[in-house]
């Protein structure tokens, strides 16, 4: 049985090698292009110290601020859509854009650290395009980076402009204020009749005023600095110190709202400061709100930030943040001494004046909100002239680390994982095959079935014993063997027949059943421990399986006689006696070119006549009656046919098959001898188990 399913498993698996190939071989080849872009790692802008945070703000609105937010950008079906139609338009053909979903579908951006499901900044992204031909595959991965760029580029224009125009109407609104205040200055100076105020105070009137100034210009450097210090350090987080190592900075919602709220609140302290002294309660009380947003911003940062290190080597964009950062807070520091120096002097100053007429008083109240103006006009005008100075050339576009390029042999289809997977299909599927087709086969396990479902009587049963556990031929050829039980008595009724003696009988098979010779020998045996003269006739040219058994190859035999080179009574002995009593045995002979079936009759019938005169019973061992005409041949000249079949190879629909060739044949009476029966339910199958419990 593991035969058949070898064989059609074999034969499967072959067909679903040669059906890997050709879908292999006719399934359209995939090429793939790649280009490196450096994700993150801008470099800061020496101008940023001389924006404010909201405008520096505004001038970031659009851009992404992290290099995961970068990769997502990338990978967008957007960015991808764009560069096809670019390449589209460039070739001239309008049906690649069919394509999109099918070429959308191979599209990737990896980065080295895509399996940890963090980018870090500086990480290198590896741009990944597949299409049906390299040229195309090439095009589209330039154009992807292109598009990216021109993106960045159009966002950042547009961050630009809108910071433009936030401070050209601040500039409005500064120059409108400073007007207003050039106003009230002179309307009170001609109420009061006050002509030359400065020349009565010059001392301390221009001296508070430029400490004023001086302490509102250091506040704003210091603001800006401090911004920028801020900005560094937290650009400097998400930056991995060692190239090969991996950082992953997560900020909570509760620290982006916080950030949001300390900027909102340093606007408003500016704009308080603006228009009130420092001991106002308003302003007073701004300054308390900043602080306290500021430390619970550090609070909620060290409770909410998470960081995994692991370095081997200094990432350049570390250094360059590092030492940008380094010099921003020696500047800020500097700044920070500036600021309480001037603020210091501003408070001698005002000590001083403290004690000047209430005219004065006013007039001095008038010039320093006449100065507050005109410095808050010129620090708008100086950021909005910086930012259309780089008008014409601003723009931030991604470094491309390596152009894009295709490789020239294709990536799929993978020949040997087709040929492969198709082995192993053809493989299951021929097993499934094999064993559906076995499945559906009629058997029978015994005996009773076997004669209810022919209408044939079952002689004997050779029981399933297990791989190993029969006997082989030549252990029946030895002296002291003995037959089963089952031959023992098909040997007992087969004599008890009313039959005139000599009798000859001819054991075949339907199909290549194991036993079949092994069910002669043994019925023979059987029959000689009778008393009765038996030979065993090895009439199997192609496997002589018992010649084989006697260890009488070669030997004059049963084709020697049909050729009559050996003649009956010559003298010559080609009769062999055996170890067992009353058994002799005639092998298959020396020629094995023709078998029973290519003689005539009276050659045939000459030599039966020969082997009737030396033994009372002769069993012919013959090939399966419906593989070779042997059977069918000896059918007619002989008294009984005992058909071998197999309860575990054999197929019912055989077994009509088969007794109908022997009947058309001529063959008398036709029996049946099952093997691989079960080993429970047959008769004289407890012979073991009987003698253990005795």
């Amino acid at each position: 049985m593991f035969k058949f399913h070898f064989k059609r498993g074999l034969i499967f698996a072959v067909l679903g090698l040669l059906a890997g190939g050709l879908l292999a071989w006719f399934t359209p080849k995939i090429y793939e292009a790649t280009a490196e872009l450096l994700l993150g790692g801008a470099a800061v802008s020496n101008a940023q110290a001389t924006l404010t945070p909201d405008v520096q703000r505004i001038l970031n609105s659009g851009q992404a601020d992290d290099p995961q937010t970068e990769l997502q950008v990338i990978r967008s079906n957007s960015i991808f859509y764009q560069a096809l139609r670019n390449v589209a338009q460039a070739k001239n053909q309008p049906d690649l854009m069919q394509n999109f979903v099918p070429l959308y579908l191979m599209y990737d951006v990896l980065t080295p650290e895509t399996r940890t499901t963090a980018t870090v900044e500086g990480s290198v992204a590896t741009i990944r395009v597949h299409a049906n031909d390299r040229d195309l595959a090439q095009d589209i991965c330039a154009q992807v980076t292109e598009v990216y760029n021109e993106f960045r580029k159009t966002n950042a224009q547009n961050g630009l402009q809108n910071a433009i125009r936030y401070l050209t109407a601040q500039e409005t609104a500064s120059k409108k204020s400073l007007a207003e205040a050039e106003d009230k200055y002179k309307q009170y100076s001609a109420e009061n009749a006050i002509v030359d105020i400065t020349a009565s105070n010059n001392v301390a009137t221009t001296s508070e005023g430029s400490a004023l100034q001086k302490l509102q210009e250091y506040r704003g450097l210091s603001e800006a600095a401090e911004a920028e210090v801020a900005s560094l350090q937290q650009q400097l987080s998400s930056v991995p110190e060692m190239v090969d190592g991996s950082s992953t900075d997560q900020v909570s919602s509760k620290v982006a709202t916080l950030e949001g709220n300390l900027a909102a609140a340093r606007i408003e302290l500016e704009r308080l400061r603006a228009r009130y002294y420092e001991d106002n309660p308003k302003v007073v009380e701004a300054a308390q709100n900043t602080r306290a947003l500021m430390a619970e911003l550090d609070k909620a940062k060290k409770e909410a930030l998470s960081t995994v290190v692991k370095s081997r080597t200094p990432n350049p964009v570390y250094q360059n943040l590092l030492n940008a950062y380094l010099t921003a807070k020696a500047r800020a520091e500097g700044l920070r001494r500036q600021v309480d120096a001037a603020d210091n002097f501003h408070r001698e100053i005002n000590e001083r004046l403290s004690a000047l007429p209430t005219n004065e008083a006013q007039i001095r109240q008038l010039t320093r909100d006449l100065n507050l103006a005109d410095g808050n006009y010129r620090r708008v005008k100086a950021q909005l002239d910086d930012l259309r100075s780089r008008e014409a050339n601003y723009a931030r576009y991604a470094t491309v680390i390596n152009p894009a390029r295709a490789f020239e042999q294709p990536v799929a289809p993978d020949i040997s994982k087709y040929l492969f997977i198709g082995t192993i299909a053809g493989l299951c599927v021929g097993l499934i095959y094999s064993f559906a087709v076995e499945a559906m086969r009629l058997r029978v396990h015994t005996s009773q079935q076997l004669s209810e479902l022919t209408g044939l009587p079952v002689v004997a049963t050779i029981p399933a014993m297990g791989r190993g556990k029969q006997k082989g031929l030549r252990a029946y050829a030895t002296e002291g063997s003995r037959p089963s039980e089952s031959f023992r008595h098909m040997a007992f009724t087969f004599l008890a027949k009313d039959h005139s003696l000599p009798r000859t009988v001819m054991f075949t098979s339907v199909g290549s059943v194991a036993g079949r010779t092994s069910s002669a020998l043994q019925f023979a045996m059987g029959v000689a421990h009778s008393g009765k003269r038996v030979l065993l006739v090895d009439a199997d040219p192609v496997r002589f399986l018992a010649t084989k058994a006697f260890e009488a190859e070669g030997r004059t035999g049963f084709s020697d006689l049909l050729e009559r080179q050996t003649l009956p009574g010559d003298g010559t002995d080609v009769v062999m006696s055996t170890v067992h009593e009353n058994l002799s045995f005639l092998p298959a002979g020396s020629t094995m070119a023709k078998s029973a079936s290519d003689y005539t009759d009276e050659q045939l019938q000459g030599v039966l006549e020969h082997l009737k005169s030396v033994a009372d019973v002769i069993v012919f061992d013959t090939p399966p009656c419906d593989v070779f005409a042997d059977a069918t041949r000896l059918s007619e000249s002989v008294n009984e046919v005992f058909m071998v079949v197999s309860a575990n190879s054999t197929n019912y629909a055989q077994i009509p098959n088969g007794y109908e060739l022997l009947t058309r044949a001529g063959a008398k009476e036709v029996s049946l001898v099952l093997t691989d029966a079960s080993p429970t339910e047959e008769p004289f199958t407890g012979t073991q188990s009987y003698a253990k419990s005795a």
